[in-house]
């Protein structure tokens, strides 16, 4: 890839970004929250709880040990 072709590149994925920051902001609020749903509804669709409920567990145990470091208790 070239210098040049590398600029194109970066300057498509901008407008791309611009295009879709224009579309956010144009929702209602009515039209996000039926988006939030939907990505919900994937989480039980798609057989996601348990992955997504072990990454949080992990999570948890991740940041109560740091608090734990934190505060001098190993």
């Amino acid at each position: 890839m070239t210098r040049e072709q590398a600029r194109d590149f970066i300057a498509r994925w901008e407008r791309v970004n611009e295009f879709q920051l224009a579309e956010r902001k144009a929702m209602t609020p009515t039209e996000r929250f039926r988006k939030v749903v939907l990505l919900m509804d994937w989480v039980k669709c798609f057989g996601w709880r348990a992955g997504l409920e072990r990454e949080e567990q992990l999570a948890r145990d991740v940041w109560n040990r740091i608090r734990r470091l934190h505060r001098g208790n190993t």
